[in-house]
């Protein structure tokens, strides 16, 4: 899967799998539009701006919750973590309902909690 050059080359782990990669339409960011990568071990978002850009990576053992609402022309994603909620809007509604499920299906995984075996 295809994504930004810099997160490919400077901060994807040895063996780390993206999973998905959204970008913004061009409607809500005409110049430089927005990404939100995820992979099997992290959440990054990428904001590229006139002067460089800015990588944002959060472990999902900060991730509380995700959610996603849905308008005629673009969607939301709003990631709440245990500090502070971030939004992403600007993304096809496609896009963003299969982040949202992505990021729900890993949370849900490691919320089960592990089975244990005794062996008397």
């Amino acid at each position: 899967m295809k994504v930004p050059k810099a997160i490919s080359k400077h901060v994807l782990l040895e063996g780390e799998k993206v999973l998905y990669h959204a970008r913004q339409r061009r409607l809500s960011n005409l110049i430089h539009p927005r990404s939100l990568v995820v992979t099997d071990r992290q959440l990054l978002f990428f904001l590229p701006g006139f002067f460089g850009y800015k990588i944002l990576s959060y472990d999902y053992s900060f991730i509380q919750d995700v959610f996603v609402t849905n308008r005629p022309v673009a969607s939301k994603v709003r990631i709440r973590t245990m500090w502070a909620d971030i939004e992403l809007g600007g993304l096809p509604r496609k896009s963003a309902n299969q982040v949202v499920s992505a990021v729900r299906m890993w949370l849900e995984s490691k919320k089960k909690p592990e089975q244990t075996t005794t062996h008397t």
